[in-house]
């Protein structure tokens, strides 16, 4: 199962006999760890979303509050404003889809 930001509520176990004392309650977890959660410093920026089916890529983007804006059909093959540039929510995000592999290129280093 995938962790979750909302985890299921411990369940409680009464320990056995054989434990240090019958009343004593062992409290166990559906997700053994906690979801790992990593954080980048600086501005956010424009994800790469090129090799993403359209409506996935759009919904990264929308979820992000750019504005997409689709050109084609298939995965998407280029994008602008380009990957790692500055994020301008409400800015709209054009996207070109096709058929053939994108041409993956590192994202811009910010300067």
């Amino acid at each position: 199962m995938a962790p979750t930001i909302n985890p299921l509520p411990p369940v409680l176990v009464q320990a056995s006999a054989d434990a240090a004392s019958s009343s004593e309650l062992i409290r166990t977890s559906a997700a053994a760890r906690p979801p790992q959660i990593s954080f980048v410093a600086g501005p956010p920026t424009v994800p790469d979303v090129r090799g993403l089916g359209a409506r996935e890529a759009a919904r990264r983007l929308a979820r992000l509050g750019l504005v997409p804006r689709l050109t084609g059909n298939g995965i998407v093959i280029d994008q602008d404003p380009a990957a790692g540039a500055a994020l301008e929510p409400g800015r709209p995000c054009r996207l070109w889809l096709g058929r053939a592999a994108p041409v993956l290129t590192p994202p811009l280093s910010p300067q």
